[in-house]
């Protein structure tokens, strides 16, 4: 695509030239999607969900270990896997981060003990999921909810698991000195624990009032402190900008500044208030896949090309791609003009306004 930017200026046909002007646009909307790539996807999802059924389970078993952690796992193909035997299921269930919340409580509805403990066990399970699991009261499932100090328990799920626990030993100290565990299930608890594990409970149960509160004050300070510093460098940002559009900074130290926070919100403020696109658009660049948006705003703005490297290996660093940048890009950037380049973000931009309007 880069390439093929270079003969903007030397194509004589002005449709050629608007198809060509359209699908670089089109990069610059895709909200850093690479729809070529989803093609592909599709294309092996459909491919995989028949083979599977044609797999022994020795083999599907294998299958689904392999891509389970994988990000690139289509979700088709984790659904369909999620649906299997248990065995089979279950490192998807616990680590497939393409399942949605609505694809794990379908699975926990409709399938078996197994597939439920498997969700049980994945990192920073929500709610919704944990409730779902709990519809069926099985102590297993429970137990492995309270030792995973990731997952997410409601007020609800909490009684359910007190009720259990009455009958159920093995959750009782598990349910007391669980972080989160309402004051409620602690005294209700507390006549059914052994001496030692009632005088711990007993000691939180006096304590935890006072210490629940400096906890949440920590907390919300925290918060409010991390939105105070975004709010104060994008605005140092801002600031930057101008003092380069005054000629007070160069706008080479100004992007290696951006770029030295390896942080992309960063890179695509600093461009969009340089550039005559939105923030979201510089994002969608700074995010892309293809080397070709990220290479026009810096040649718009006439950055050279060891800076523009510098930005590049940024984009390359926050895609997951290999560190070297190709030679055919850098001399792309350097046969690339400004001129095309901004005639080609103007297109851009153009389009957005319309978009905007419709």
């Amino acid at each position: 695509m880069l390439e093929d930017l270079i003969d903007l200026a030397r194509q004589p046909d002005s449709s050629k030239r608007r198809e060509l002007l359209r699908q670089v646009a089109d990069l610059f909307y895709a909200e850093g999607r690479d729809h070529a790539a989803e093609r592909e996807i599709m294309l092996f999802s459909s491919v995989v969900t028949t083979v599977l059924k044609q797999l022994s389970r020795v083999d599907r078993a294998e299958f689904s270990s392999r891509i389970a952690t994988d990000e690139r796992t289509p979700r088709d193909v984790a659904l369909a896997l999620a649906h299997d035997e248990a065995e089979i299921a279950a490192p998807l269930l616990e680590s497939a981060r393409v399942l949605q919340d609505d694809d794990l409580i379908e699975v926990a509805r409709s399938r078996d003990l197994g597939h439920r403990v498997a969700i049980s066990k994945r990192d920073g399970v929500g709610e919704r999921v944990t409730d779902a699991l709990l519809d069926f009261g099985e102590t297993e499932v429970m137990q492995s909810l309270l030792d995973n100090r990731t997952s997410m328990l409601s007020v609800r799920a909490f009684d359910l698991m007190a009720a259990r626990a009455e009958t159920a030993v093995e959750l009782r100290e598990r349910l007391c000195f669980r972080n989160g565990a309402p004051a409620a299930v602690l005294t209700r608890m507390l006549p059914l624990l052994e001496p030692e594990a009632q005088a711990q409970a007993r000691a939180m149960l006096a304590a935890g009032g006072g210490k629940l509160d400096e906890l949440s004050k920590v907390a919300m300070g925290q918060i409010a402190k991390e939105r105070g510093d975004n709010a104060k460098r994008r605005l140092e940002i801002k600031m930057l900008a101008r003092r380069v559009e005054a000629g007070e900074v160069s706008l080479d130290g100004f992007v290696d500044d951006l770029v030295s926070h390896h942080h992309p919100l960063d890179l695509s403020l600093g461009l969009s208030e340089l550039s005559m696109l939105a923030e979201k658009q510089i994002s969608n660049a700074v995010l892309a896949v293809e080397a070709a948006p990220l290479a026009l705003i810096c040649k718009a703005l006439e950055m050279e090309p060891d800076t523009y490297r510098r930005a590049e290996a940024l984009r390359r660093e926050l895609m997951k791609q290999p560190a070297e940048i190709p030679e055919n890009v850098m001399s792309a950037y350097g046969l690339l003009s400004s001129s095309d380049a901004q005639r080609t973000l103007r297109f851009v931009s153009v389009r957005g306004t319309l978009a905007q309007a419709s």
